[in-house]
């Protein structure tokens, strides 16, 4: 509300850039979208976020993708984790289980019946993801994402830091430094 007074009374912006991690990217791309309706002509702007969560539908993620960047790195589970997910994930568990070959896991299973059967969700506007921290981005589209990987490394792929070391070595053409947290064995 106060950055759209002060497009109002007459403060001189060219450029806005919104960006944000984890939840807060999901709050970046929500003001953006708000925010592009109400900007004066002349302003441009960019949200450009990192570790995001899928927050919207197809047609939604697809329509941002001129205002949006979104950043995935690794096997962060956050940039994965949509209930439609994890209701794939629960249903791959529960047949495994169901296999003759599956250890006796108890009575307690999920009743797939029951799940919402939630649609798909997708990380907003042009995702790049990248598997290392080289410095190298690709660009394989949201679809990649649609799969919740359980990796050793999904929660600690999301800190922030494996973000900015990935980020600062694309820019400086340097090797990433190493990660400050470890990683969970």
């Amino acid at each position: 509300a106060d950055l759209l007074k002060a497009f109002k009374s007459g403060v001189n912006f060219q450029r806005l850039l919104i960006t944000g991690h984890s939840l807060g990217a999901g709050c970046a791309v929500v003001a953006a979208l708000l925010l592009a309706r109400e900007l004066p002509t002349g302003v441009s702007m960019r949200c450009c976020v990192f570790g995001c969560p899928p927050t919207l539908d197809a047609r939604l993620a697809a329509s941002c993708v001129d205002r949006v960047t979104a950043l995935s790195y690794g096997a962060d589970c956050v940039t994965r984790l949509s209930v439609a997910n994890l209701e794939s994930l629960t249903a791959e568990l529960e047949a495994d289980a169901a296999s003759p070959d599956a250890a006796e896991v108890g009575s307690d299973m999920i009743d797939l019946e029951k799940l919402t059967r939630a649609p798909p969700m997708f990380v907003p506007g042009r995702v790049l993801w990248a598997p290392s921290g080289d410095g190298m981005w690709c660009e394989p589209g949201r679809e990649a994402l649609a799969e919740l990987l359980v990796l050793k490394t999904m929660v600690s792929d999301h800190l922030p830091s494996n973000y900015l070391a990935t980020v600062a070595a694309r820019l400086h053409n340097v090797p990433p430094p190493a990660p400050s947290f470890p990683k969970i064995a």
